[in-house]
């Protein structure tokens, strides 16, 4: 049986159940609608300075990714394609901003952003 059909059955029977936190539901239903995407998520996790954002910019083909020889970036970034290149800032208050790629280091990079006084949590 195929995973999506598995976790349309998880749904239907989550939804008919009573007393269940409501935050599994719609986990279920997250999950459902990014297998439905296609999209891929791959996590890259490492020590400091083991070149991780190298080896992602490889992959892309591109620098998108700041790189230096101090530890360069401190906040979770997340790339997605989109139909023109931009950063989406996402802060702890809850705000979200847009700005242009070369701004990118100033949001996430420890020189730039010393110990996230910005309140950013996420790019």
């Amino acid at each position: 049986m195929p995973l999506q059909e598995l976790i349309r059955r998880l749904i239907d029977i989550l939804a008919q159940q009573e007393g269940l936190p409501p935050t599994l539901l719609e986990r279920s239903r997250e999950l459902q609608e990014r297998l439905a995407s296609g999209r891929l998520h791959l996590a890259v996790l490492g020590q400091f300075k083991r070149g991780k954002s190298s080896l992602i910019n490889a992959l892309l083909g591109a620098e998108v990714l700041p790189q230096g020889v101090l530890p360069v970036t401190l906040i979770p970034i997340f790339l997605r394609y989109g139909s023109r290149p931009e950063i989406q800032v996402a802060f702890e208050d809850g705000r979200t901003e847009i700005h242009p790629p070369a701004s990118l280091k100033g949001f996430v990079s420890e020189l730039e952003n010393p110990r996230n006084q910005k309140g950013v949590q996420q790019v």
